[in-house]
């Protein structure tokens, strides 16, 4: 913390001070969440202050709860995105996966924050609960679109979609009814086709259909499109991506395209062979059409 007093550090350079911290601290844990706090405010301790919610959870988490109530924006939201139970890149918190309520009032306290920086934490954060815990989220996003005030309702409806993103990919019928999007779905895929029928990487696959309602009024629709993707073993894995959601009124027809960039990432490995893409429309599968990789 003196050191800090006499440096601008930012950023990056801090990594080496959080680490010190969570490894050296967890026994002086007023001291180290203070030095956290600091930190956060340069930087970020969401990964650090994962072994201090481990060994001292109560203690941890009270001093969170009173971050929520910071000026600082970057307190605001360490209070969210330290605590969240699936954080990518950070140790699991199996506790928050076996007991979710416990970070709910931290969410409470951040649900109707100014900044969008803090509500994307808190959507987020929801999002990782919803994969273990679905009936939890759903419970908490009802009652939050309910009590919202006139004013807060675009903002709430913002961490509802993004939210629920993982369980409308999956088609879970009460996520989807809570965004509008519920009941039996009325519509025809057809005309699925591909640019081609054999790429290569970094090619850009492209996919053309239209979609036609068969309703008598108007139909809030989600459409994604899976990838099944060949793996080692030469069976293949789906991969859900949004596409988009729309309203289709009563008999209408629409045209969709969309590009696939089929490009090299590091959270997968391609393989060669026959893949398939498929229409998701509000979690039901539509329509598919097969083609090949060569590497």
């Amino acid at each position: 913390l003196n050191s800090l007093k006499k440096s601008d550090l930012s950023g990056f350079s801090l990594w080496p001070y959080t680490e010190f911290v969570q490894t050296f601290g967890l026994n002086d844990l007023k001291i180290s969440l203070n030095a956290l706090d600091i930190l956060t405010e340069r930087f970020t301790a969401e990964f650090a202050v994962r072994p201090f919610i481990k060994k001292h959870p109560k203690e941890t988490l009270a001093h969170l709860l009173a971050c929520t109530q910071s000026s600082n924006v970057h307190l605001r939201r360490w209070a969210s995105e330290g605590s969240r139970s699936r954080l990518p890149w950070g140790e699991r918190l199996d506790l928050f996966i076996k007991t979710p309520e416990l970070t709910l009032p931290l969410l409470e306290k951040l649900k109707y924050d100014e900044e969008l920086y803090v509500r994307k934490s808190v959507a987020n954060h929801l999002n990782d609960i919803a994969k273990d815990n679905p009936e939890v989220v759903l419970t908490v996003l009802n009652k939050w679109q309910k009590e919202a005030p006139l004013a807060q309702q675009k903002n709430i409806t913002w961490i509802i979609h993004r939210a629920l993103r993982t369980l409308i990919k999956d088609g879970n019928p009460a996520a989807l009814k809570l965004i509008g999007a519920g009941g039996k779905t009325q519509v025809q895929v057809s005309t699925l086709k591909v640019n081609k029928k054999s790429f290569k990487l970094n090619e850009r696959l492209e996919v053309e259909f239209q979609i036609r309602s068969l309703a008598k009024k108007p139909q809030k629709l989600v459409v994604d499109y899976i990838i099944h993707f060949v793996k080692a073993n030469k069976a293949t894995a789906p991969k859900v991506f949004k596409l988009k959601t729309l309203t289709l009124a009563a008999g209408e027809t629409l045209a969709i395209r969309k590009s696939h960039h089929l490009k090299k990432i590091t959270t997968r490995t391609f393989y060669p062979g026959n893949h398939s893409i498929e229409i998701q429309v509000n979690g039901k599968a539509l329509g598919k059409v097969q083609w090949s990789l060569k590497l």
